[in-house]
C-alpha cells in the first residue's frame, strides 16, 4: 500500500513529467476530494491501490506519464446527488 507521504511524492513526479512544473497545491486538492467523508469506494486508499497496480504495469504503457495523470484524476470529483456518476 502507497502511503500519503509516497503520493505527494508521486504526485510531484506525475505533474511535473506531465507539465515541466511543480502544483503542490492541486495534489492537496485532490487528495482532500478522494478524502471527502461521503465516499465509500473512490477514497484515497482506492487511489493508493490504483496508483500501487499501476507501478508493476508501467513498463507496458505506451503513454505512462498520461496514464498516470488520468489515474489521479479519474475519480478525482465525487457527487453522490448524481446519477451519472
Amino acid at each position: 500500500m502507497i502511503d500519503a507521504t509516497q503520493l505527494i511524492a508521486h504526485w510531484h513526479a506525475t505533474w511535473s513529467a506531465q507539465t515541466g512544473r511543480a502544483d503542490e497545491t492541486l495534489g492537496v486538492r485532490l487528495l482532500a476530494g478522494y478524502a471527502e467523508s461521503h465516499r465509500r469506494y473512490h477514497t484515497v486508499q482506492h487511489l493508493a491501490e490504483c496508483l500501487g497496480f499501476f507501478a508493476l504495469t508501467r513498463t507496458a504503457c505506451r503513454h505512462p506519464v498520461e496514464d498516470a495523470t488520468a489515474l489521479w484524476f479519474h475519480d478525482a470529483i465525487y457527487d453522490t446527488q448524481r446519477h451519472d456518476n
